[in-house]
């Protein structure tokens, strides 16, 4: 069997499900959690379960922190023994030095072999171009249509987000405390997407029923019904509602892949138990992006 020459790597925050990692072989490095003078890293001492009891039980992380250069020198040093090149693809930069010391790292390590890619996205909006990269590397693409294909999906990859409760985005400093009480009050659910790395409002709505079926109804506007997608959604303790959401999903769209995953907590961190997000991929690649 010819051996695979590129590999991928990215972080935590991806939420790429495990059989997933192990199929394509993506190397996934963890970001940290801190708990007062205790670290953890993420999914490895700590796990999304844990962190989610934790945050319903009024413990917020004190801070997360990002993957440190080191961390990345390590891993691309012992990849290179056993590939050719390295394509590292990590969430926004907008939210996380994670990016930057990946960047940092591969200038120090093999700036020729190390392509470092910076999804502007979080959760499986980020997992679906690890995923895309991980294909075309086990098919032998190169290096460089690689990263045309995740330059051409990035900006069509398309994420909704929204939240149960004000309160959590309250506890780490998200929301003056007005604001926050006047949403919980009138009962508003906001939805959230990603627009250039940065956390972006789309929509207010006036119930958790109307908030979830706008997430349905924002992919259908960007999509239609003939478009074959790879849809992921991903819950942070709602998993009743995310076979819900599924199952309409099936019915409404063109899928070629559905997943449900846990929210990774760093993210869930954010909305708290109830946070609810849809991502939807297309799965074909015009060929005019080779000319790129």
């Amino acid at each position: 069997m010819r051996r695979q020459e590129i590999v991928v790597v990215t972080d935590s925050v991806a939420n790429i499900p495990k059989n997933l990692i192990e199929k394509f072989k993506i190397e996934v490095l963890p970001l940290y959690f801190r708990y007062g003078n205790k670290t953890f890293r993420d999914g490895i001492d700590i796990t999304m379960e844990e962190v989610y009891k934790r945050i319903e039980e009024g413990e917020i992380p004190t801070s997360t922190s990002q993957i440190s250069a080191g961390d990345f020198i390590n891993v691309y040093q012992k990849l290179l023994k056993n590939h050719k090149s390295i394509i590292s693809i990590h969430l926004t930069s907008k939210l996380s030095g994670t990016y930057s010391s990946a960047l940092l790292a591969a200038n120090l390590v093999s700036p020729l072999k190390i392509k470092v890619f910076n999804s502007e996205s979080v959760l499986m909006a980020e997992g679906f171009q690890v995923l895309e990269a991980a294909r075309a590397a086990r098919a032998g693409e190169s290096l460089e249509d690689i990263l045309n294909k995740l330059r051409y999906l990035k900006y069509r990859i398309k994420s909704y987000f929204t939240i149960d409760t004000f309160k959590f985005v309250q506890k780490i400093g998200r929301v003056p405390n007005i604001q926050a009480l006047i949403a919980t009050k009138l009962n508003i659910k906001p939805i959230f997407t990603f627009r250039e790395g940065n956390i972006s409002l789309v929509k207010l709505t006036r119930s958790r029923k109307k908030a979830l079926n706008e997430l349905k109804n924002r992919l259908f506007t960007d999509f239609g019904e003939n478009i074959k997608l790879r849809i992921a959604i991903m819950h942070a303790m709602a998993k009743g509602e995310a076979i819900g959401i599924r199952n309409i999903l099936l019915e409404k769209f063109n899928c070629l892949e559905m997943i449900i995953v846990d929210a990774n907590p760093i993210i869930g961190a954010f909305g708290g138990p109830g946070l609810m997000g849809v991502v939807a991929c297309p799965t074909e690649i015009s060929s005019e992006i080779l000319k790129y």
